[in-house]
C-alpha cells in the first residue's frame, strides 16, 4: 500500500474520521488508516490489513473501525433515502 494513494478522511468531534465513497459490487477491498504527523511522519494502523467485501444493496453500508483491534470492525446498512 502507497500512502500516497490515501483516500483523506474528514474529522468531527469525538475522533471520528468519515468518508463517502460509492464501491463496486462484488469487491474484496483490503486497507488500512493511516497517520500524518505535523512533521510529515507517516503512522501505519498496527495489526493486519482489514478488509470489506462489497454486495448489491441500494442502501449506504456504514463500516466502523477501531484503530487498534480489527476484531472489532462493525458493518451496518443504513435504509435508502
Amino acid at each position: 500500500m502507497d500512502p500516497s494513494n490515501a483516500i483523506p478522511l474528514t474529522w468531527s468531534d469525538g475522533h471520528v474520521w468519515t468518508v463517502d465513497l460509492d464501491i463496486p459490487v462484488g469487491k474484496a477491498l483490503q486497507f488500512k488508516f493511516t497517520l500524518m504527523e505535523t512533521t510529515g511522519e507517516i503512522v501505519w494502523q498496527p495489526g493486519p490489513d482489514r478488509a470489506l467485501h462489497t454486495w448489491e444493496t441500494k442502501n449506504m453500508i456504514t463500516v466502523l473501525e477501531d484503530w487498534e483491534n480489527a476484531e472489532v470492525q462493525k458493518i451496518t446498512r443504513g435504509t435508502n433515502g
